[in-house]
């Protein structure tokens, strides 16, 4: 074993120990603060509680090289520019856990953790990336992690509202092309060298609200990438 599989077992423990932490710090409230605490999460970003949306006037989903699709610059784009936001329904951490153990570990692969540890899940109930809110078709299959072709804002994170004092409030939809985003191509460079191949990155600005920026000057036609950080699993590479 060499160094960077040391340093990424470290980190595996690392993320996991912080999970157990707020899974702990949430075990150990009062019923009545964990409600409160729910109610602020479920709401702290607006109503309804899914984000996402791409400055199509900037970028494109085409196919990639990288495999699947990814998103590209329509135009020269300069540095520090906001190209969109990161799509997905805020879930709980107790409720994206229960999902990635239904879906097999799928919902891991697009979804991405706030501050305040819930998590932004752009995935439909079997975890796996939607290509339209009526469509059966998935970016990815239900045994691998194959990726499928999309065309330009078409996939689609939904929250369904159900039924509220007798009326039906319907369903939710959000842009999540930059769901899409790859990373730099070459799946063993270390956490230095995909840092410095990545040309975008997400800042998550008020809570919940993750941001997708240029780092660099990008030229028209280049793939978007983002260096997803050491605690995501890349197992399905």
């Amino acid at each position: 074993m060499d160094d960077d599989d040391l340093a990424a077992d470290d980190d595996d423990e690392s993320y996991n120990d912080y999970i157990d932490d707020l899974l702990d710090e949430n075990e150990s409230m009062s019923l009545a603060t964990r409600v409160t605490r729910w109610l602020t999460a479920l709401t702290v970003c607006g109503w309804p509680p899914v984000k996402g949306g791409a400055d199509v006037s900037l970028v494109r989903v085409l196919p990639s090289t990288l495999g699947g699709s990814g998103v590209f610059a329509r135009r020269s784009i300069g540095a520090n520019v906001t190209v969109g936001e990161y799509p997905g329904v805020r879930r709980s951490l107790a409720d994206y856990l229960a999902k990635c153990e239904r879906t097999g570990g799928r919902t891991e692969v697009y979804s991405l953790m706030c501050r305040d540890g819930w998590v932004l899940d752009p995935t439909g109930a079997t975890g796996v990336l939607r290509t339209g809110v009526d469509d059966d078709s998935y970016g990815m299959d239900d045994d691998s992690y194959s990726y499928g072709a999309y065309g330009a804002g078409t996939a689609t994170p939904t929250v369904r509202l159900g039924w509220f004092g007798g009326v039906f409030l319907g369903s939710v939809s959000r842009d999540a092309t930059m769901a899409l985003c790859n990373e730099p191509g070459d799946v063993n460079l270390d956490s230095v060298a995909r840092a410095e191949a990545a040309n975008v990155g997400v800042q998550e600005l008020a809570t919940g609200t993750q941001v997708v920026f240029t780092l660099r000057d990008i030229a028209e036609g280049e793939e978007l990438l983002w260096d997803y950080g050491e605690s995501y699993n890349r197992e399905h590479y």
